[in-house]
């Protein structure tokens, strides 16, 4: 079995095409809750910073804002010149006539990820409809609000609880949610076992009351 790195909806494409590329075919199924959403990331998810000594703090969010809202910005740093680097057709960024991927002077995501708005690009040549598909219910459908965005748990209690747990999770269920066991049932019994032994009936204990004293803090 070929191992891959676990991701986000925007590098699982390269997963994708190598599974292709391999034979395999593969199916996305989303981790969804029982309403079908999953929540969404805080605003300050890769959220960018400016250095309390920055002599210009305000023209340095100007740009920053800039580049975020104004796609001709957005697809310049992100994709490079356009005609040189990148071309839209038919609905899709592509690569020029003549430019290979590994030619190209400045590809994709060069300059980072950190700073541009990806929900202003279009889907890429490369993507498959089932692909598009997915990204298009993350973003209309499957989204929901994260009533705890801005909760942050105190664990000195369960210090060693969640660092057991965390262990138990990488060793035992990553491998289930990449279907490497035929009896799932039998992998599920080992993995509620493991993670009761580490302790998770104690920090769930601590965390529902934590959780509980914020949701009336905000009432």
């Amino acid at each position: 079995m070929s191992e891959e790195p676990f991701g986000n909806t925007q590098d699982i494409q390269s997963n994708l095409a190598n599974a292709k590329a391999k034979g395999w075919e593969v199916e996305i199924i989303p981790t969804l809750d029982a309403r079908g959403h999953y929540p969404a990331d805080p605003y300050i998810n890769n959220g960018v910073a400016i250095a309390a000594r920055s002599k210009n703090p305000e023209r340095t969010m100007m740009a920053l804002d800039l580049i975020m809202e104004e796609s001709s910005y957005n697809y310049l740093v992100y994709f490079g010149i356009k005609g040189k680097n990148y071309v839209i057709k038919n609905g899709r960024i592509d690569l020029p006539k003549g430019v290979t991927a590994d030619k190209n002077t400045y590809p994709p995501d060069a300059a980072g990820f950190w700073f541009t708005n990806k929900d202003q690009f279009l889907p890429l040549a490369t993507w498959d409809d089932k692909y598009i598909q997915i990204r298009k219910n993350v973003k209309d459908k499957w989204l929901g609000p994260n009533v705890f965005a801005a909760f942050s748990p105190n664990t000195s209690a369960i210090k060693t609880e969640v660092s057991n747990l965390s262990q138990v999770l990488v060793q035992y269920l990553n491998p289930i949610t990449v279907g490497m066991f035929k009896d799932v049932d039998e992998a599920f019994d080992v993995l509620i076992e493991k993670l009761k032994a580490a302790g998770i009936e104690k920090a769930l204990t601590e965390l529902k009351k934590q959780t509980q004293a914020y949701i009336e803090s905000t009432k």
